[in-house]
């Protein structure tokens, strides 16, 4: 998340996905730490971050790298069970 100075959508995406699941952590209280410093260096609330990720969502067709590349790629072993 903090390669570039300013996020791309991808980024924000990851940091809201992250804040909500570790919100209010006990298990992990420096990572939701090391969030909000995220938050800080790119200069915005939580609101903000999830106004803009809502927005990022409601984009047509918008999904994350990672989404787009588990989908064009294929899955499994490649044995075929069709073939005796």
């Amino acid at each position: 998340m903090l390669r570039s100075e300013w996020p791309d959508d991808e980024d924000l995406v990851n940091l809201a996905r992250l804040r909500m699941r570790h919100r209010s952590s006990r298990i992990a209280p420096d990572l939701a730490q090391g969030l909000d410093q995220v938050l800080a260096l790119w200069e915005l609330t939580e609101d903000e971050l999830f106004r803009r990720t809502r927005a990022i969502w409601g984009q047509p067709g918008w999904r994350p790298s990672s989404a787009e590349q588990a989908i064009a790629e294929p899955v499994g072993s490649g044995f075929d069970t069709s073939a005796t």
